[in-house]
């Protein structure tokens, strides 16, 4: 994922957004390449939350969610409005936690 957006994600976005919103591609594009960092990991949570409803416990993946919803809500608004990052800091605290919560659930 990572590495076609890397390649191609400037005109797959442009494809997605037309020709009427280039102005906000290169924003997005900074944050779906930070978000390809993260795959990895989301492909482990979703496993680990599988085999956890698997084992009929919904309650560990129902807190790991949670958590990693506040954390999320804090590190955006921390890192975006005390700190100026904008959308780059959105898609770090969304990275950070989504490995996170990848890990909670194992």
């Amino acid at each position: 994922m990572l590495l076609l957006t890397k390649v191609m994600g400037a005109q797959i976005l442009t494809a997605f957004t037309g020709p009427k919103n280039l102005s906000i591609v290169p924003a997005v594009n900074t944050y779906v390449q930070i978000q390809g960092l993260a795959w990895p990991a989301i492909l482990v949570g979703w496993v680990a939350q599988s085999a956890s409803l698997g084992m009929k416990d919904s309650w560990g993946p129902l807190k790991a969610l949670a958590v990693a919803s506040a954390v999320n809500g804090i590190g955006d608004i921390v890192l975006c409005c005390f700190l100026g990052y904008g959308i780059v800091g959105a898609a770090w605290a969304t990275m950070v936690v989504t490995n996170y919560c990848s890990f909670y659930d194992e």
